[in-house]
């Protein structure tokens, strides 16, 4: 039997949320068939405990199901060491300290991450450094990924946190071993994205949904204007779930006063609104003042009274822009009552041809129609003619929802494929839940091997003139040498100037670590190369690990770990590197500051042709961006095997920048863009910079080079104006 753990913010029913629902009716399917599952809830203590005691009602055995919460493995302060990160990448770094404790107590065979935020983007990383093919499998299973939610409907919450869930949440399905989705339809909408997943398979997989209090369904007849009807939907309010559709819908059913109708919604309100105030003020203020007593904002309310909810509804609308899969709209047709959802995303897949499920084309008047259909029980499915009479009813005993199984796979592929191809696999027939954990516990012994090739590296050292802290790093680093590869190092031309390395390199300021001048030409670059300033102490395992993640990941275009940086008074400081999640970002974040990474080059050239001249003192990230061009996107180690004395790296030109994207920034293109529209939040927010108008400047200059007068640029040029003190019309 196999042991699941289960990495997750959300759990029924002590958590709202569709993925808490999903993994609820998991482990107590798992279970129920012999296998054992770990719960990892990324949540505080005394949620822990409250879903402990929710949880004896499942009646499973304690050698059967381990509930621990975050705090209980990676301790509550962790995050403090880097307030600077948002929320969610703070809990992706404490995940990783908790599975990695959790896997040596428990030794599951799988571990399934919520992709929400990218909990499990920092542990997936962390594999590749350790240099052991062993573990579990680790699974992210798509719920509610931002990024497609954001595509599908706007937010006004777009800022650099937002960006960074985004490519946390790519990343971590990237280094998966296997994406789990409930349809195919939200698998593949991730490909047309342009995620590169280059797994052995994405898995499409369903539980059955919750059934709720059994009822009778309540159709009314036709006619009969005085038999008045509710219409119930239950969720979140926030603009995602196209509620506005069904205010604007249900008001003009209303005015036509062909029948009665009342609305009750259900659902916690969110701040999340085209206007100010919440989305549930947004929604009241579609009501007319007169129909405002036939609406009921019924706010959130425990999953226990949810099957009263549908008992008392004559028809339930889930007019949402995306879902995955939809439990609500599942339970509604489960408890008997007629369903009514839009032809997108997974409820096209999942309801078509259902009996009792009306879909209708996403317009208001389309749902308008769909509405009235639901409530006499006949009619026709928009663009399908008549609807099969064959079928099951609404509300008979047996489930109308697709039980558990694997419908489609997703074929990575060999290394030589960067994309693979869908196929069917056995679609007719029905697969248990069981059955998919079981096929992701063979996946052990089919994982792909490491790199056979050896990586030989070449290391670089710029020397600031401080012959103390040269030699430091080149102690720290020649025990990590391997005889045969590179080490070089390089003077800098000018004393206190920003390095020029193509300059310094095609100058002649290349020597070995004897002091000896050696010609650049002659200086061969082997498959990997780090540049490395002279002060920087790598801890002795650094160049190991890194390599180790190399030849564990031939996809990836470098490794690098995060740093430490100590001052002259010994105080230290952790520096996260989100150089696999957010590449773009460094040189906005970090302007010029050295990577430290390992990228893969060309083997064999010199070093003398390594570095662009055209890019300045942005050479060294310029190495980089082409490995991502080239390979794809490096992993991280969130943990500081570097460090490195603090200094006041500045800003880039602009032309650098502008030179660096025209160069190098064809891949990144769509994140390049998101980089304006969160430049373009913080400005029209009116937030000030800490830095100086150099700085702002540059910002100006990166703003016109990504989008012409942009809003960015517009704000930027206002304060730069500002910190200038000119008029901001001048």
């Amino acid at each position: 039997m196999a042991r699941v753990c289960f990495v997750t913010y959300e759990i029924s029913p002590t958590l709202p949320g569709g993925a808490g629902v999903f993994i609820a009716r998991a482990v107590q399917t798992l279970t129920a068939c012999g296998h054992s599952v770990s719960i990892l809830l990324v949540q505080p203590g005394d949620v822990v405990d409250r879903f402990r005691r929710d949880a004896r009602a499942w009646k499973i055995r304690d050698d059967q199901l381990s509930i621990t919460g975050i705090d209980e493995v990676s301790g509550e302060g962790v995050g403090e060491a880097v307030p600077e990160l948002a929320w969610f990448a703070r809990d992706s770094w404490r995940v990783w300290r908790g599975v990695t404790r959790l896997i040596e107590r428990e030794r599951p065979d799988v571990v399934e991450f919520h992709d929400f935020c990218g909990l499990g983007a920092f542990t997936l990383a962390a594999r590749a450094f350790a240099g052991d093919d062993g573990g579990p499998v680790m699974a992210v299973r798509l719920h509610s990924s931002l990024r497609v939610l954001d595509q599908a409907c706007g937010t006004r919450h777009f800022d650099e946190n937002r960006r960074m869930a985004h490519a946390l949440e790519r990343r971590s399905c990237e280094l998966a071993d296997a994406v789990l989705a409930h349809t195919a339809t939200c698998a593949m909408e991730l490909r047309a994205m342009g995620w590169e997943i280059h797994k052995y398979r994405i898995m499409v997989s369903r539980v059955e949904a919750e059934k709720m209090a059994e009822r009778r369904p309540a159709r009314a007849s036709d006619g009969a204007k005085g038999n008045g009807s509710t219409i119930l939907y239950v969720g979140r309010m926030a603009p995602i779930k196209g509620v506005e559709d069904l205010v604007v819908a249900s008001v003009e059913l209303m005015r036509e006063g062909a029948h009665e109708w009342r609305v009750r919604l259900v659902g916690g309100d969110e701040d999340d609104s085209p206007a100010r105030g919440t989305y549930g003020e947004y929604l009241r203020s579609l009501i007319p003042m007169e129909l405002g007593d036939r609406f009921e904002f019924v706010g959130r309310v425990p999953r226990s009274v949810i099957g009263d909810e549908l008992a008392r509804a004559d028809v339930a609308v889930f007019p949402s822009r995306w879902e995955s899969f939809g439990f609500a709209a599942h339970e509604a047709l489960a408890a008997g009552v007629p369903v009514v959802v839009p032809r997108r995303a997974a409820f096209e897949e999942l309801f078509e041809g259902v009996d009792g499920a009306w879909l209708y084309d996403g317009t208001v008047r389309g749902l308008m129609e769909a509405i009235g259909w639901a409530r006499r029980g006949k009619g026709v499915a928009i663009g399908e003619g008549s609807r099969d009479t064959g079928g099951e009813g609404v509300g008979t005993v047996e489930t109308p929802v697709p039980r558990g199984g694997v419908v489609q796979e997703f074929d990575g592929g060999g290394r030589g494929r960067e994309r693979g191809e869908v196929r069917e696999v056995s679609p007719d027939v029905e697969v248990s839940l069981p059955a998919v954990y079981e096929r992701l516990v063979s996946m052990r012994h089919r994982m792909p091997e490491r790199d056979a090739q050896h990586l030989s590296t070449t290391l670089v050292i710029v020397d600031h003139g401080d012959p103390e802290l040269l030699a430091r790093t080149i102690e720290a680093v020649g025990s990590q040498w391997v005889p045969g590869d590179g080490l070089y190092v390089v003077g800098t031309a000018r004393a206190e100037e920003m390095p020029l390395l193509a300059r310094d390199i095609g100058a002649g300021h290349v020597r070995d670590v004897r002091g000896n001048v050696i010609s650049a030409l002659n200086a061969d670059v082997g498959d990997a190369l780090a540049v490395l300033h002279a002060g920087d102490v790598p801890s002795p395992e650094w160049l190991g690990m890194c390599r180790n993640a190399l030849e564990a990941t031939p996809s990836a275009g470098f490794a690098v770990t995060w740093l430490t940086e100590r001052d002259e008074s010994g105080e230290s400081r952790l520096v996260p590197v989100l150089l696999d999640t957010m590449p773009e970002s460094w040189i906005f974040e970090q302007g010029t500051r050295p990577t430290r990474a390992l990228v893969r080059v060309a083997a064999g050239r010199s070093l003398v042709d390594i570095f662009d001249h055209s890019l300045g003192v942005l050479a060294e990230i310029g190495v980089l961006w082409r490995a991502i061009e080239g390979l794809g996107r490096g992993v991280v180690l969130a943990e500081s095997l570097i460090e490195c004395p603090a200094a006041a790296w500045g800003p880039a030109p602009g032309w650098a920048v502008r030179s660096l994207i025209t160069r190098y920034g064809g891949t990144m293109r769509e994140d390049l863009a998101m980089v304006t529209a969160a430049l373009s939040e913080s400005a029209a927010m009116g937030r000030s910079e800490p830095a100086g108008d150099s700085t702002l400047a540059y910002r100006v200059a990166v703003a016109d080079t990504l989008g012409g007068r942009t809003l960015a640029k517009l704000a930027w040029e206002k304060m730069v104006r500002r910190a200038k003190g000119q008029s901001p019309a001048s």
